[in-house]
Protein backbone atom coordinates (compact mmCIF):
# COMPACT_ATOMS: atom_id res chain seq x y z
CA UNK A 1 0.00 0.00 0.00
CA UNK A 2 2.80 2.41 0.78
CA UNK A 3 4.28 1.50 -2.64
CA UNK A 4 0.71 2.46 -4.41
CA UNK A 5 0.77 5.56 -2.37
CA UNK A 6 3.77 6.51 -3.63
CA UNK A 7 3.78 6.15 -7.25
CA UNK A 8 0.18 7.84 -6.85
CA UNK A 9 1.53 10.62 -5.14
CA UNK A 10 4.04 11.66 -8.05
CA UNK A 11 1.13 10.95 -10.74
CA UNK A 12 -0.88 13.77 -8.61
CA UNK A 13 1.88 16.11 -9.17
CA UNK A 14 2.88 15.81 -12.60
CA UNK A 15 -0.83 15.99 -13.23
CA UNK A 16 -0.58 19.75 -11.10
CA UNK A 17 1.95 20.71 -13.38
CA UNK A 18 0.13 19.28 -16.69
CA UNK A 19 -3.27 21.38 -15.48
CA UNK A 20 -1.27 24.53 -14.72
CA UNK A 21 0.24 24.56 -17.65
CA UNK A 22 -3.40 23.66 -19.55
CA UNK A 23 -5.41 26.49 -17.33
CA UNK A 24 -2.25 29.03 -18.46
CA UNK A 25 -2.20 27.85 -22.23
CA UNK A 26 -6.10 28.41 -23.00
CA UNK A 27 -5.58 31.86 -20.65
CA UNK A 28 -2.67 32.96 -23.13
CA UNK A 29 -4.43 32.23 -26.25
CA UNK A 30 -8.20 33.85 -25.22
CA UNK A 31 -6.17 37.01 -24.64
CA UNK A 32 -4.41 36.92 -28.12
CA UNK A 33 -7.63 36.04 -29.32
CA UNK A 34 -9.32 39.50 -27.68
CA UNK A 35 -5.71 42.00 -28.70
CA UNK A 36 -5.15 41.84 -24.92
CA UNK A 37 -1.98 40.00 -25.59
CA UNK A 38 0.70 40.78 -27.96
CA UNK A 39 1.25 37.90 -30.93
CA UNK A 40 4.48 38.00 -30.89
CA UNK A 41 7.64 35.56 -30.74
CA UNK A 42 7.94 35.14 -26.92
CA UNK A 43 3.71 33.84 -26.68
CA UNK A 44 4.46 31.43 -29.99
CA UNK A 45 7.77 29.88 -28.49
CA UNK A 46 5.94 29.14 -25.13
CA UNK A 47 2.84 28.64 -26.88
CA UNK A 48 4.25 25.93 -29.30
CA UNK A 49 6.65 24.51 -26.03
CA UNK A 50 3.45 23.73 -24.03
CA UNK A 51 1.13 22.31 -26.30
CA UNK A 52 3.85 19.98 -27.95
CA UNK A 53 3.14 17.79 -24.96
CA UNK A 54 0.40 18.94 -22.23
CA UNK A 55 -1.69 17.06 -23.57
CA UNK A 56 0.47 13.58 -24.41
CA UNK A 57 0.88 14.31 -20.78
CA UNK A 58 -2.21 13.58 -19.68
CA UNK A 59 -2.77 10.75 -21.91
CA UNK A 60 0.77 9.28 -20.36
CA UNK A 61 -0.53 9.54 -16.95
CA UNK A 62 -3.90 8.12 -17.81
CA UNK A 63 -1.86 4.43 -19.13
CA UNK A 64 -0.24 4.54 -15.75
CA UNK A 65 -2.95 2.53 -13.80
CA UNK A 66 -4.60 1.16 -16.91
CA UNK A 67 -2.97 -1.94 -16.91
CA UNK A 68 -4.29 -3.11 -13.17
CA UNK A 69 -7.70 -1.85 -13.64
CA UNK A 70 -7.79 -3.69 -17.07
CA UNK A 71 -6.52 -7.02 -15.19
CA UNK A 72 -8.79 -6.41 -11.97
CA UNK A 73 -11.94 -5.02 -14.00
CA UNK A 74 -11.91 -7.00 -17.32
CA UNK A 75 -12.74 -4.97 -20.59
CA UNK A 76 -16.59 -4.87 -20.50
CA UNK A 77 -16.88 -3.47 -17.06
CA UNK A 78 -13.91 -1.12 -17.08
CA UNK A 79 -15.15 0.50 -20.54
CA UNK A 80 -18.63 0.90 -18.88
CA UNK A 81 -17.09 2.86 -16.02
CA UNK A 82 -15.03 5.14 -18.56
CA UNK A 83 -18.66 6.04 -19.67
CA UNK A 84 -19.67 6.37 -16.09
CA UNK A 85 -16.36 9.09 -15.20
CA UNK A 86 -15.58 10.30 -18.91
CA UNK A 87 -18.33 10.24 -21.18
CA UNK A 88 -21.03 11.14 -19.10
CA UNK A 89 -18.69 14.22 -17.98
CA UNK A 90 -18.59 14.96 -21.36
CA UNK A 91 -21.98 14.96 -22.66
CA UNK A 92 -22.86 16.97 -19.45
CA UNK A 93 -20.34 19.88 -19.45
CA UNK A 94 -20.48 20.38 -23.06
CA UNK A 95 -24.07 21.30 -22.82
CA UNK A 96 -23.48 23.34 -19.73
CA UNK A 97 -20.27 25.49 -21.51
CA UNK A 98 -21.83 25.24 -24.19
CA UNK A 99 -24.99 26.53 -22.80
CA UNK A 100 -23.37 29.48 -20.86
CA UNK A 101 -20.94 30.33 -23.93
CA UNK A 102 -24.19 31.16 -25.93
CA UNK A 103 -25.56 33.48 -23.36
CA UNK A 104 -22.22 35.07 -22.86
CA UNK A 105 -20.97 35.48 -27.00
CA UNK A 106 -21.27 38.96 -27.08
CA UNK A 107 -18.57 39.15 -24.16
CA UNK A 108 -16.13 36.52 -25.56
CA UNK A 109 -14.19 36.20 -28.64
CA UNK A 110 -16.43 32.84 -29.47
CA UNK A 111 -19.45 32.86 -31.52
CA UNK A 112 -21.15 30.12 -30.56
CA UNK A 113 -23.99 28.76 -32.46
CA UNK A 114 -26.82 26.31 -31.05
CA UNK A 115 -26.23 23.39 -33.61
CA UNK A 116 -22.26 23.70 -32.65
CA UNK A 117 -23.31 23.30 -29.13
CA UNK A 118 -25.62 19.94 -29.84
CA UNK A 119 -22.81 18.49 -32.59
CA UNK A 120 -20.61 17.43 -29.44
CA UNK A 121 -21.40 13.61 -30.31
CA UNK A 122 -19.03 13.84 -33.44
CA UNK A 123 -17.66 17.49 -33.12
CA UNK A 124 -15.89 17.84 -29.52
CA UNK A 125 -16.25 21.23 -27.93
CA UNK A 126 -13.28 22.93 -26.97
CA UNK A 127 -11.38 21.53 -24.56
CA UNK A 128 -13.27 18.48 -24.15
CA UNK A 129 -12.34 17.13 -27.23
CA UNK A 130 -10.00 15.72 -24.82
CA UNK A 131 -12.29 13.77 -23.19
CA UNK A 132 -13.95 12.20 -26.56
CA UNK A 133 -10.51 10.66 -27.35
CA UNK A 134 -9.65 9.64 -23.85
CA UNK A 135 -12.80 7.84 -23.86
CA UNK A 136 -11.92 6.05 -27.89
CA UNK A 137 -8.10 5.20 -26.75
CA UNK A 138 -9.10 3.60 -23.23
CA UNK A 139 -11.93 1.34 -25.15
CA UNK A 140 -9.60 0.40 -27.90
CA UNK A 141 -6.74 -0.40 -25.77
CA UNK A 142 -9.17 -2.49 -23.22
CA UNK A 143 -9.37 -4.69 -26.20
CA UNK A 144 -5.95 -4.83 -27.67
CA UNK A 145 -3.98 -5.35 -24.52
CA UNK A 146 -6.77 -7.31 -22.44
CA UNK A 147 -4.55 -10.58 -23.51
CA UNK A 148 -1.06 -8.44 -24.43
CA UNK A 149 1.49 -9.87 -21.92
CA UNK A 150 3.68 -7.20 -20.44
CA UNK A 151 6.33 -8.19 -22.54
CA UNK A 152 5.23 -6.85 -25.57
CA UNK A 153 4.40 -3.10 -23.94
CA UNK A 154 7.61 -2.25 -25.42
CA UNK A 155 6.79 -3.48 -28.79
CA UNK A 156 3.06 -1.93 -28.49
CA UNK A 157 4.73 1.14 -27.66
CA UNK A 158 6.74 0.90 -31.05
CA UNK A 159 3.53 0.05 -33.20
CA UNK A 160 1.51 2.72 -31.69
CA UNK A 161 4.63 5.21 -32.27
CA UNK A 162 4.57 3.90 -35.86
CA UNK A 163 0.79 4.63 -36.14
CA UNK A 164 1.60 8.32 -34.85
CA UNK A 165 4.10 9.07 -37.55
CA UNK A 166 1.57 7.63 -40.18
CA UNK A 167 -1.42 9.82 -39.18
CA UNK A 168 -0.96 12.13 -41.90
CA UNK A 169 -1.67 8.84 -44.52
CA UNK A 170 -4.85 7.81 -42.70
CA UNK A 171 -8.37 8.16 -43.51
CA UNK A 172 -10.31 11.26 -42.41
CA UNK A 173 -12.00 9.98 -39.29
CA UNK A 174 -12.25 11.76 -36.35
CA UNK A 175 -11.92 8.70 -33.68
CA UNK A 176 -8.98 6.51 -35.90
CA UNK A 177 -7.62 10.54 -35.93
CA UNK A 178 -7.71 10.78 -32.26
CA UNK A 179 -6.91 7.24 -31.46
CA UNK A 180 -3.41 7.94 -33.93
CA UNK A 181 -2.47 10.80 -31.94
CA UNK A 182 -2.74 10.09 -28.81
CA UNK A 183 -2.53 6.35 -28.07
CA UNK A 184 1.37 6.33 -28.67
CA UNK A 185 1.59 8.39 -24.93
CA UNK A 186 -1.34 6.49 -23.30
CA UNK A 187 0.75 3.04 -24.00
CA UNK A 188 3.83 4.82 -22.85
CA UNK A 189 1.83 5.15 -19.37
CA UNK A 190 0.87 1.54 -19.63
CA UNK A 191 4.69 0.52 -20.23
CA UNK A 192 5.74 3.03 -17.08
CA UNK A 193 3.08 1.45 -15.02
CA UNK A 194 4.70 -1.52 -15.06
CA UNK A 195 8.41 -0.62 -14.58
CA UNK A 196 7.63 3.01 -11.84
CA UNK A 197 9.66 1.48 -9.44
CA UNK A 198 13.33 1.14 -11.51
CA UNK A 199 12.82 5.02 -12.50
CA UNK A 200 11.83 6.51 -9.74
CA UNK A 201 14.86 4.91 -8.27
CA UNK A 202 17.10 6.71 -10.75
CA UNK A 203 14.98 9.74 -10.68
CA UNK A 204 17.43 11.92 -8.76
CA UNK A 205 20.48 10.99 -10.73
CA UNK A 206 18.26 11.34 -14.18
CA UNK A 207 17.35 14.88 -13.33
CA UNK A 208 20.25 16.92 -14.59
CA UNK A 209 20.91 14.95 -17.90
CA UNK A 210 16.99 14.54 -18.63
CA UNK A 211 16.87 18.40 -18.10
CA UNK A 212 19.59 19.09 -20.55
CA UNK A 213 18.08 17.18 -22.94
CA UNK A 214 14.59 18.92 -22.48
CA UNK A 215 16.14 22.12 -23.27
CA UNK A 216 18.13 21.52 -25.80
CA UNK A 217 15.39 19.51 -27.84
CA UNK A 218 12.65 21.94 -27.21
CA UNK A 219 15.49 24.85 -28.76
CA UNK A 220 15.89 22.04 -31.41
CA UNK A 221 12.06 21.94 -31.61
CA UNK A 222 11.79 25.81 -32.48
CA UNK A 223 14.33 25.92 -35.08
CA UNK A 224 13.80 22.87 -37.06
CA UNK A 225 10.18 22.67 -37.07
CA UNK A 226 9.36 22.04 -41.02
CA UNK A 227 5.30 21.45 -40.20
CA UNK A 228 3.13 18.63 -42.33
CA UNK A 229 6.52 16.41 -43.14
CA UNK A 230 7.85 13.41 -41.72
CA UNK A 231 10.39 14.94 -39.96
CA UNK A 232 8.07 17.04 -38.27
CA UNK A 233 5.70 14.42 -36.43
CA UNK A 234 9.17 12.60 -35.44
CA UNK A 235 10.22 15.72 -34.08
CA UNK A 236 6.96 16.35 -31.99
CA UNK A 237 6.85 13.06 -30.96
CA UNK A 238 10.54 13.22 -29.58
CA UNK A 239 9.83 16.27 -27.83
CA UNK A 240 6.42 15.16 -26.51
CA UNK A 241 8.36 11.77 -25.15
CA UNK A 242 11.24 13.74 -23.85
CA UNK A 243 9.09 16.81 -22.00
CA UNK A 244 6.30 13.77 -20.78
CA UNK A 245 9.69 12.01 -19.18
CA UNK A 246 11.23 15.53 -17.66
CA UNK A 247 7.74 16.34 -15.78
CA UNK A 248 7.58 13.42 -14.34
CA UNK A 249 10.97 12.96 -13.23
CA UNK A 250 10.63 16.51 -11.80
CA UNK A 251 7.54 15.37 -10.31
CA UNK A 252 9.15 11.98 -8.88
CA UNK A 253 11.73 14.38 -6.75
CA UNK A 254 9.00 16.88 -5.63
CA UNK A 255 6.82 14.50 -4.30
CA UNK A 256 9.11 14.28 -1.30
CA UNK A 257 8.80 18.10 -1.26
CA UNK A 258 6.50 18.77 1.56
CA UNK A 259 5.31 22.57 0.91
CA UNK A 260 5.29 21.92 -3.51
CA UNK A 261 4.59 18.61 -3.29
CA UNK A 262 1.21 18.66 -1.17
CA UNK A 263 0.06 21.66 -3.57
CA UNK A 264 0.86 19.91 -6.91
CA UNK A 265 -0.68 16.76 -5.26
CA UNK A 266 -3.92 19.08 -4.62
CA UNK A 267 -3.99 20.37 -7.76
CA UNK A 268 -3.88 17.25 -9.26
CA UNK A 269 -6.37 15.60 -7.68
CA UNK A 270 -8.70 17.82 -9.27
CA UNK A 271 -7.51 17.83 -12.28
CA UNK A 272 -10.64 17.04 -13.99
CA UNK A 273 -12.50 19.43 -12.64
CA UNK A 274 -10.62 22.17 -13.43
CA UNK A 275 -10.24 21.18 -16.92
CA UNK A 276 -13.93 20.53 -17.16
CA UNK A 277 -14.41 24.73 -15.32
CA UNK A 278 -11.50 26.76 -16.11
CA UNK A 279 -12.41 27.90 -19.65
CA UNK A 280 -15.68 29.32 -17.79
CA UNK A 281 -13.24 30.60 -15.40
CA UNK A 282 -10.78 32.21 -17.27
CA UNK A 283 -13.14 33.92 -19.96
CA UNK A 284 -15.22 35.09 -17.10
CA UNK A 285 -12.08 36.86 -15.33
CA UNK A 286 -10.75 38.36 -19.04
CA UNK A 287 -14.64 39.91 -19.18
CA UNK A 288 -13.94 41.38 -15.33
CA UNK A 289 -10.91 42.88 -15.64
CA UNK A 290 -11.59 44.20 -19.23
CA UNK A 291 -15.17 45.83 -17.76
CA UNK A 292 -12.68 47.06 -14.80
CA UNK A 293 -10.48 49.31 -17.39
CA UNK A 294 -7.89 46.51 -16.85
CA UNK A 295 -5.64 45.70 -20.21
CA UNK A 296 -2.26 44.61 -18.76
CA UNK A 297 -1.28 41.33 -20.06
CA UNK A 298 0.16 40.53 -17.30
CA UNK A 299 -2.41 41.14 -14.71
CA UNK A 300 -4.43 39.29 -17.60
CA UNK A 301 -2.11 36.28 -17.18
CA UNK A 302 -1.26 36.01 -13.91
CA UNK A 303 -4.83 36.47 -12.54
CA UNK A 304 -6.91 34.36 -15.11
CA UNK A 305 -4.20 31.39 -14.47
CA UNK A 306 -4.84 31.86 -10.80
CA UNK A 307 -8.13 32.06 -11.11
CA UNK A 308 -8.60 29.31 -13.68
CA UNK A 309 -7.13 26.91 -11.37
CA UNK A 310 -8.86 28.51 -7.36
CA UNK A 311 -12.13 28.60 -9.10
CA UNK A 312 -12.40 24.76 -9.88
CA UNK A 313 -10.82 23.67 -6.69
CA UNK A 314 -13.58 25.35 -4.83
CA UNK A 315 -16.18 24.18 -7.26
CA UNK A 316 -14.39 20.72 -7.00
CA UNK A 317 -14.62 20.67 -2.86
CA UNK A 318 -18.11 21.98 -3.11
CA UNK A 319 -19.07 19.20 -5.34
CA UNK A 320 -17.67 16.46 -3.14
CA UNK A 321 -18.44 17.81 -0.03
CA UNK A 322 -22.10 17.96 -1.38
CA UNK A 323 -25.16 16.11 -3.30
CA UNK A 324 -23.14 17.58 -6.70
CA UNK A 325 -20.51 13.98 -7.01
CA UNK A 326 -23.05 13.24 -10.59
CA UNK A 327 -21.55 16.53 -12.38
CA UNK A 328 -18.16 15.10 -12.55
CA UNK A 329 -19.77 11.00 -12.81
CA UNK A 330 -22.50 8.85 -12.82
CA UNK A 331 -23.86 8.11 -9.78
CA UNK A 332 -23.40 4.32 -9.01
CA UNK A 333 -27.43 3.70 -8.55
CA UNK A 334 -27.97 4.19 -12.25
CA UNK A 335 -23.92 3.86 -13.44
CA UNK A 336 -23.12 1.65 -16.62
CA UNK A 337 -20.69 0.26 -14.07
CA UNK A 338 -24.02 -1.30 -12.21
CA UNK A 339 -25.72 -2.31 -15.32
CA UNK A 340 -22.45 -4.58 -16.39
CA UNK A 341 -21.99 -6.05 -13.02
CA UNK A 342 -25.66 -7.16 -13.20
CA UNK A 343 -25.58 -8.84 -16.65
CA UNK A 344 -21.89 -10.36 -15.50
CA UNK A 345 -23.85 -11.59 -12.64
CA UNK A 346 -26.92 -12.39 -14.86
CA UNK A 347 -24.71 -15.00 -17.13
CA UNK A 348 -23.28 -16.63 -14.38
Amino acid sequence: MAHMQSRLSWVDAAKGIGIILVVYGHVARGLVAAHLMPDDAVFRTVDSAIYSFHMPLFFFLSGIFFWRSLISKGPALLVSSKIDTIVWPYVLWSLLQGGIEYEMSKFTNSHVTLSSILAFPIEPRAQFWFLYALFIVSAVCAIIYYKCSPRYFSAMFALLALLYLCKGYLPVFRPLTYFAANSVFFAGGIWLGQNAEKIQALAGKALPPTLIVFTASHFLYQVLDIPGTLFERCMSLAIACVSILFVSIVSMRLQFNDRIGRWLRFIGEASMSIYLIHILAGSGTRIVLKSLGIESSIVHVIIGTVVGVVVPLLINEWMLKGKFKFLLALPYPVSFSRLAKSMASGKR
